[in-house]
């Protein structure tokens, strides 16, 4: 049904309810490993069928890092508080074979994080969770 109906196979722990149009009653059928349904999914002419495809995945938000000119000499890295738990790292080159972390601790500056290093020599930055 879920191939017919949706377009692709159904994922563990979806499910498929259907109306019984005879005598009302409502059968619901859990999908799980190996292929297999709890109860086999099926229709019959007049049913209504309901579809529980979740549950959906919540998209994946990253931090952006935001740099800014601190003074002369100085670059000030930044990233939303709300981002916990990230660590700044850099690289000198690209493809980077190795990134070291950033040897300034991150403080808290109004709704973000803020790290500032040297600036003049050329670096890729990175938040590492």
């Amino acid at each position: 049904m879920f191939l017919y109906i949706l377009g692709r196979a159904p994922n563990i722990g979806e499910q498929f309810t259907r109306l019984n149009a005879t005598d009302q009653s409502y059968v619901t059928s859990t999908y799980r490993a190996g292929g297999t349904w709890d109860i086999l999914p099926s229709m019959h002419v007049g049913d209504a069928a309901f579809f529980n495809i979740g549950p959906v995945a919540a998209p994946v938000v990253r931090p952006r890092l935001n740099i800014s000119v601190y003074s002369q000499t100085l670059l000030r890295i930044t990233w939303g508080t709300n981002f916990t738990g990230y660590t700044l790292q850099y690289a000198t080159n690209m493809p980077a074979s190795a990134w070291v972390p950033a040897t300034n601790a991150a403080v808290v500056v109004g709704d973000s994080f803020a790290v500032t290093v040297q600036s003049g020599t050329p670096r890729f930055f990175r938040l590492q969770h």
